[in-house]
């Protein structure tokens, strides 16, 4: 990110106090300096580094906000159920509980209207967020007043730091629990070569989700078109074939999607993603839909240009085109859940861990 100054300049910002001033000057009104100048700092500080150009450096910027602050074993409550011994994290921005060492519910402390509650006004060995307004919330009991305490304070940092930073949202419960992300700052990060999974709302798609294990159905990919900064969705429909929108046409188009999420491609080489794969797209846009039992058998890869494709079959070789999967593998191996799981690509570069694109038409109310 780029900085108009550099850190050693504006850390000279901070106490600077002259010598005169002490001599002048009241206890009282250098003390009122000191807090100035460090006001002075923070904001120099927070404003030369939180300038960001590209969708990548917006990216890096939000991913901040997971560093973990707090972490420890917790016995939790959620609504009515029963207390369970929990690991729990506490970044700069969510609360998250951890299943198998992976994160498994995740709370965005950021967005969500919560009020931090003592339990018994003698202890802290109880404690509640209450999300009144979309009536959840979630008990944390300590094994002593000192952990207690420790935690309070830290979540009490967080409740104050976005008090007023940002709107507070109401929420459906399919978004309570989850790493969200509100549509503006997906489009804000978004870029050519990034992933979005979808979860379908039909029998036939909750049937293949079952088949697999997977929250996912379809797959599609992302362009970004710099003469528009317009974010266009590419994917394959059943009575279309390869095809592709713009995406605010697509949510209109799309009704049948309960839930989205996005995938941020990283380390990468962006004008060559760029090219690539709309390279490719201009190849294989029209292709019809295709899916068979020869397909579902095929171990090998038959060539980057198919006359059919079905929607991760069609990543896959897109991802190929780019030099990013496996060449010898058939892309027909690839399904929805590949792409939601942790996916090795070549050349270094990676998936960005999954998050819910919150809608905006999803967003009930705002505080």
């Amino acid at each position: 990110m780029k900085r108009s100054q550099s850190f050693s300049q504006i850390k000279a910002l901070n106490n600077q106090v002259k010598f005169e001033d002490f001599i002048h000057q009241s206890p009282q009104q250098i003390e009122n300096q000191i807090k100035q100048q460090q006001f002075n700092f923070q904001q120099s500080f927070a404003i030369q580094t939180l300038i960001c150009q590209t969708p990548l450096e917006k990216f890096i910027n939000y991913s901040l906000g997971n560093t973990i602050i707090k972490q420890g074993f917790i016995a939790v409550k959620i609504n009515n159920g029963s207390f369970k011994k929990s690991n729990i994290q506490l970044t700069r921005e969510k609360l998250v509980i951890l299943e198998d060492q992976i994160w498994n519910l995740i709370f965005n402390l950021k967005y969500l209207g919560y009020n931090l509650i003592q339990c018994n006004k003698n202890s802290l060995q109880l404690i509640k967020l209450d999300f009144f307004q979309i009536g959840k919330v979630i008990f944390l009991k300590f094994n002593d007043e000192i952990q207690g305490k420790l935690w309070y304070q830290c979540l009490r940092m967080i409740e104050e730091k976005f008090r007023n930073q940002y709107r507070k949202i109401i929420i459906k419960d399919i978004y309570f629990g989850t790493d969200f992300v509100t549509e503006n700052e997906f489009l804000d990060w978004a870029e050519t070569g990034d992933i979005l999974l979808f979860q379908t709302d039909n029998y036939l798609a909750k049937l293949q989700r079952a088949i697999t294990s997977s929250q996912f159905d379809h797959v599609g990919l992302i362009i970004r078109k710099k003469e528009h900064n317009e974010i266009m969705v590419v994917d394959v429909k059943n009575n279309i074939g390869v095809d592709f929108e713009f995406w605010k046409f697509f949510l209109k188009l799309n009704t049948q999607y309960k839930k989205i999420n996005y995938r941020k491609l990283l380390n990468v080489d962006r004008e060559f993603i760029n090219s690539k794969i709309q390279e490719f797209i201009e190849k294989v846009y029209g292709q019809e839909f295709q899916l068979n039992i020869m397909k579902l058998l095929q171990q090998q890869s038959n060539g980057l240009i198919n006359k059919g494709y079905f929607c991760s079959e069609l990543i896959a070789k897109a991802y190929k085109y780019c030099s990013l999967l496996p060449q010898q593998k058939a892309s027909s191996q690839y399904w929805p859940v590949t792409f939601s799981k942790q996916l090795k690509l070549l050349n270094q570069a990676e998936l960005s861990h999954s998050m819910t694109i919150l809608l905006d038409l999803d967003i009930k109310n705002q505080l």
